[in-house]
């Protein structure tokens, strides 16, 4: 391997972004032992005579270094750029052509007079932070060739309002775009596979977005605080979620949830105060502690079959919340799962064994003498003397096998069991899309 003056600022670059990301975690991101011998290597190798060099020149105010593979990289300007920079494909020094492949590690970091910059079709690299804090820049198109952008690419860009992304990419890093405050819509192309953790966080302005259908995971806090959105599909080729990704966006008023999500992470929509409707894929088998904490206006939720554990305040303070359906393979809900829901009146509970509640408070206590509680018909006596079921006033059994769901001012057309239209259906049992299902 030929060490080059550019591949050692690499490695410190790197072992630097390690260090501090282990420091602001309270856990080292590498060894400590790793990082000494790194920084040690570091050392040696400016003793170490290279057998080749990489030089640095400057054409038409861009500053460039080689790499030995006859390509450059855009570095930093000593003295910033400014105005509008458009980087060329390829670059002449000293009789030599060279393709331009990479925008290289802090390369505009701090350009705050750069207005634009043109990215041509050669470069497949964007470096970590390669952007960061370009105040004035608004716009930036991402051309088809970038295959990665790195940490904090964009981070603190406030005046980038569109962004248009590269059809080969393949990831995002980890807080890429963060605090871009002024973009508005973006569209992940279906190249990408990973969303890294607060990619999109603080985007205060992002009304529309768009997931491809081949991203897998989506990391922590991905859209955090994108206060400005109001719908999100989760595509099914979504696999995981992390932490608070969606967490504070306080315009969000529908979600839904693809089939491939095992598990909704904890926080993951918590103070989304305006959400009042989440559709949960048919994969999920865990709801994490404060999932949906503090979703004031939900109103209604069914949790599918493959449901089987629900975290603590998961669906704490969802005041408007007054229909709870739950699907047949719930075996626990933990401490405060629905505290603070005061206008829950229906939970319908298919599980035949009940699920086990924690004794802290699993309900508001104010609702067991008003909301009535429907389960399957054999379960009824298990339900009358378990532990926090027993509580409720008004137990009654239910055919969930012979009787469809329920659902709210449903719009299709109702019929009775004969077949005769129903225009003002009272309680009892109809058809409905092909249904029964019984009103109560």
């Amino acid at each position: 391997m030929i060490l080059t003056p550019t591949l050692f600022f690499m490695f410190i670059t790197n072992c630097q972004r390690e260090e501090s990301r282990g420091i602001r975690n309270n856990s080292m991101s590498i060894s400590p032992q790793l990082s000494l011998l790194g920084r040690w290597l570091c050392a040696i190798a400016l003793l170490i005579p290279s057998v080749a060099s990489a030089e640095d020149f400057t054409v038409d105010g861009i500053y460039y270094s080689t790499n030995d593979d006859n390509t450059v990289a855009v570095i930093t300007n000593p003295s910033y750029y400014h105005g509008s920079v458009t980087i060329p494909s390829e670059v002449q020094y000293n009789n030599q052509t060279y393709s331009v492949t990479s925008i290289w590690n802090r390369a505009f970091q701090g350009c705050n007079e750069m207005t634009s910059v043109t990215i041509p079709n050669s470069v497949t690299l964007i470096g970590d932070a390669a952007f960061y804090g370009c105040y004035r820049l608004t716009s930036v198109t991402i051309p088809n060739s970038v295959t990665s952008i790195g940490v904090s690419a964009f981070y603190n860009c406030n005046r980038l309002s569109s962004v248009t992304i590269s059809n080969a990419l393949t990831s995002i890093g980890e807080r890429a775009f963060n605090e871009c405050i002024s973009l508005a819509s973006v569209t992940i192309p279906n190249s990408v596979i990973s969303i890294g953790n607060e990619a999109f966080r603080g985007c205060y302005a992002m009304t529309e977005l768009s997931i491809g259908n081949s991203v897998t995971s989506i990391g922590e806090h991905a859209f955090y605080g994108c206060i400005a959105l109001t719908s999100v599909a989760i595509p099914n080729s979504v696999t995981s979620m992390g932490e608070y990704v969606f967490a504070g966006c306080t315009s969000l008023t529908s979600a839904t949830i693809g089939n491939s999500v095992t598990a909704i992470s904890a926080n993951a929509f918590s103070s989304c105060v305006a959400l009042t409707s989440v559709t949960i894929g048919n994969s999920v088998t865990s709801i994490g502690e404060w999932a949906f904490g503090n979703c004031f206006a939900l109103s209604s939720v069914t949790l599918p079959n493959s449901v089987t554990s629900i975290g603590d305040h998961a669906f704490y303070a969802c005041n408007a919340l007054t229909k709870l359906i739950i699907g047949t393979s719930l075996t626990s809900i933990d401490s405060y799962a629905f505290a603070d829901c005061m206008r829950v009146s229906e939970i319908y509970c298919a599980a035949d064994i009940p699920p086990v509640c924690s004794l802290d408070n699993v309900f508001e206590r104010g609702i067991t003498s008003t909301c009535a509680l429907y389960v399957p018909e054999a379960s009824l006596e298990a339900y009358r003397t378990a532990e926090v079921w027993k509580d409720f006033f008004k137990i009654e059994g239910h055919d969930f096998a012979g009787v469809g769901a329920l659902t709210n001012d449903s719009p299709a057309a109702v019929y009775d069991l004969q077949g005769r239209r129903v225009t003002t259906p009272t309680q009892g049992l109809y058809i409905i899309n092909g249904q029964k299902t019984r009103i109560k």
